[in-house]
């Protein structure tokens, strides 16, 4: 073998110092270069794996918070509507009641004049009554006056007296 190495112009002992050289530097460059390289390169996969599980717990909780809020707002909505409508209803109801009370409060003033009225209008007749009574009494007794004697009158005034 050695003369085939010969023959194509290879010095063995060159190429097996070489060699020993070669294997050196694969376990030198192995030890300095590609295992820390691996490790780096492993320690960065693992950072990146965890910041992309983070990533997704992130959006997931993202998700998570838009949903709740989006029922917050809807329940808020809801009360909201629930409270205009209550604050109408209590409105209406209070407009109703309010009319009811001035109802009742113009009938019970509608009532209190027909009956100061009716006072009033019985209060007129009265008096009316008395002061035809009285000016029949004196047209009576101008025209007994006038028309009759003394002696007449008083017997008409007798006659008066005892019917009552």
């Amino acid at each position: 073998m050695t003369d085939l190495f010969t023959k194509l112009g290879i010095d063995w002992k060159l190429l097996a110092a070489q060699l020993v050289n070669f294997t050196i530097l694969i376990v030198i460059l192995y030890k300095l270069l590609y295992k820390p390289m691996l490790d780096m390169f492993q320690k960065r996969k693992n950072t990146i794996s965890r910041s992309l599980k983070e990533a997704k717990k992130i959006e997931e909780d993202f998700k998570n918070l838009k949903r709740v809020k989006d029922l917050e707002m809807r329940d808020a909505r809801v009360q909201s509507k629930d409270l205009v409508n209550k604050a109408t209803a209590a409105a209406e109801d209070q407009k109703n009641r309010i009319l009811a009370e001035t109802k009742t409060a113009s009938d019970k003033l509608a009532g209190e004049a027909k009956g100061i009225i009716r006072l009033q209008k019985e209060q007129m007749l009265k008096d009316l009554e008395k002061e035809t009574g009285s000016l029949a009494a004196l047209m009576v007794e101008k025209f007994f006056k006038k028309t009759l004697s003394k002696d007449e009158q008083e017997k008409i005034a007798r006659d008066i007296v005892e019917a009552m």
